[in-house]
């Protein structure tokens, strides 16, 4: 079997027939509650993904097709629990489908969220992580901002009417994200 190895060093499901794959964007021990966690599919050719269905569900997860970035979708966990789900996507004009193995989602121990990184002890990753989840993860994936600064956010929150709902925001959030975005 061979594995594709994520932006995050995750290894997650085996290569698809043709080049495809479908990795977690976040490492596994970021599957936790309450916490959208994106997933990818990608492919050699443009791959755009129409819906993501529960095969089984007992982590009581809902899923969201990102509407920027069409190989990108989302899944947000109420419970702890397994989820095996079926991604639908068009390639080549055609429809085809893949279906995950069983992922655990967990609630994070003692209430804190892990550090997507790889293992760092630092709360303000774990915070920005939480808190780009939340606020940021619907229209940006974390790759694509990896490495932000604080200042660069808060430039971009008060400039870009789309973010304008972030403005209350404090800055000590905006540096937690961009520590969380410096920590990948």
């Amino acid at each position: 079997m061979i594995l594709r190895v994520g932006l995050l060093g995750v290894c997650l499901f085996p290569v698809l027939s043709f080049g495809q794959s479908l990795s977690s964007l976040f490492p596994t021990s970021a599957h936790i509650t309450n916490i959208s966690v994106p997933f990818e599919v990608t492919s050699s050719t443009a791959v755009e993904l129409v819906k993501v269905d529960f095969v089984s569900n007992q982590a009581q997860c809902k899923s969201l097709v990102d509407p920027h970035f069409k190989q990108v979708f989302h899944i947000r966990c109420k419970a702890a629990g397994s989820v095996v789900f079926k991604a639908t996507y068009i390639r080549n004009g055609r429809v085809e489908a893949v279906t995950s193995p069983s992922l655990a989602f967990t609630a994070p121990a003692g209430g804190v969220i892990s550090d997507p990184g790889g293992g760092g002890t630092d709360p303000s990753i774990a915070q920005g992580q939480a808190l780009f989840s939340t606020n940021c993860m619907a229209c940006h994936s974390p790759t694509s901002l990896r490495g932000s600064s604080a200042s660069r956010i808060q430039s971009n929150i008060n400039s870009v009417s789309q973010m304008s709902f972030l403005r209350s925001m404090s800055a000590e959030d905006v540096s937690k994200i961009a520590a969380f975005l410096g920590s990948l």
